[in-house]
Parts: structure tokens; C-alpha cells; sequence
């Protein structure tokens, strides 16, 4: 990445963390994940600070984050470092987490291939993305119910990778078996009774606003 591009990427990881992280939705059962774990793209660190794994490590291409990280949590063990080339040996961790990451990086074969690289046989990828198009529609929802009348919002211009579930499922085959990909933020999800949320998720899965997945080197 040249110097004016870093730059720039500093500017944007600074304001969009201020406030709010990164992190700040993730599937409850990530923190349960297990380490060796390696978190690529970690913000100002919030997934690292309520993961439970005994030996973890952060790494993200901001100055900014990363410092964050280190005086809001107290994270130590923090790299800044290109997911595309991953300064790490081969097999050194049992997960590899990308959260929020996937949907901001070009190169997403590099991206895949150094976390398998760096995966152990049988370590899992675990990836959380928004779920393109339909992403869009939650935009235009939010930001019309914020402005009292209907507005179709800029979509974020570093998102240099939208994926549907279906591209998501085609780049993830590439390198890894893909257990399962699980959707995340659906319309109304909150009021649909328990008795019916599985069929209800399941049939709606390709709607929803991000996607969950997990996949196996």
C-alpha cells in the first residue's frame, strides 16, 4: 500500500473507531473461539478484549487502532501488519478471525491463502461480513428513519469488496471447507417468537444485513 494510500487509511480507521470500535457487533458464541487465535484486521481490539482464548494476537494496518487497543484494553500482544502478508510461520495458530475485514480488501485471494497459511490442519477461519446487496437496503432504513424521510445514503467507500452469500460461499471454497454460513441482523428478527426463529432465519438467510461463516483448512 503506498504511503498517500496509508494515509488516508489512517484518517478513516480514526474516526470510524472514535466512539464505537470496530467490534462493536459480533456474534456472541466468537468469544468462545479458541486460540491459538489470530485476529486480523482488530481495531481498537474490543473482539480481542472479550475473547476467552488463553494466547491471542491482534493485527491491523493502523497506527491509530492499535494504540487504542493497547490504552483502552490493555492489549499487549498487538502487530500492525498487512493481512495480505501476515508476518507469522506457517501452522502458528488454531483460528483465524476476520471480522468486518473481507469487505475492505482488494487482493481477497492473497487475503485467503496467507490465512490458511497460518492456519493449523483442521484450524477453522471464522469471518463476519455485511451482506451485499441487501446491506443496502438496511442503509436506506436506517438513514430514513434517522432523517424522517426516505434517503439513500453514500454506501462506505472503502468497501472494495462487497460480497453476496453466494460469492461469499465461491471464495471461501477456493481454499477452505466452508461448514456453514449463518445470517446475521435480519428485518424483524427481534419479534419473531422462538418457536419459529429457526425456519424464519433459515428462509430469510439470504436477506440478511451481514453474514457469519466458518470454515475449515
Amino acid at each position: 500500500m503506498r504511503e498517500d494510500k496509508k494515509a488516508l487509511w489512517e484518517d478513516y480507521t480514526s474516526s470510524r473507531f472514535k466512539g464505537r470500535g470496530s467490534h462493536s457487533h459480533f456474534p456472541n458464541w466468537f468469544k468462545r473461539i479458541e486460540g491459538p487465535l489470530l485476529d486480523v484486521g482488530c481495531g481498537i481490539g474490543e473482539f480481542l478484549n472479550v475473547n476467552q482464548s488463553e494466547f491471542k494476537i491482534g493485527l491491523e494496518i493502523s497506527w491509530w487502532a492499535l494504540q487504542e487497543a493497547k490504552r483502552k484494553f490493555g492489549l499487549e500482544h498487538l502487530v500492525r501488519a498487512s493481512g495480505t502478508q501476515l508476518p507469522f510461520k506457517e501452522e502458528a495458530f488454531k483460528s483465524v478471525v476476520l471480522i468486518e475485514v473481507i469487505e475492505h480488501v482488494k487482493d481477497l485471494d492473497s487475503l485467503l491463502q496467507e490465512a490458511r497459511r497460518v492456519l493449523k490442519r483442521g484450524g477453522k477461519l471464522f469471518i463476519k461480513t455485511p451482506n451485499y446487496p441487501f446491506k443496502r437496503l438496511y442503509d436506506i432504513k436506517r438513514r430514513s428513519i434517522q432523517s424522517g424521510k426516505f434517503v439513500i445514503p453514500p454506501d462506505d467507500p472503502t468497501h472494495f469488496n462487497p460480497l453476496s452469500l453466494r460469492k461469499l460461499v465461491k471464495h471461501l471454497r477456493k481454499y477452505f471447507e466452508v461448514l456453514w454460513v449463518d445470517p446475521y441482523e435480519i428485518f424483524f428478527e427481534r419479534h419473531v417468537p422462538r418457536t419459529f426463529k429457526y425456519t424464519y432465519l433459515k428462509f430469510l438467510r439470504p436477506f440478511a444485513r451481514k453474514l457469519s461463516a466458518v470454515s475449515a483448512k
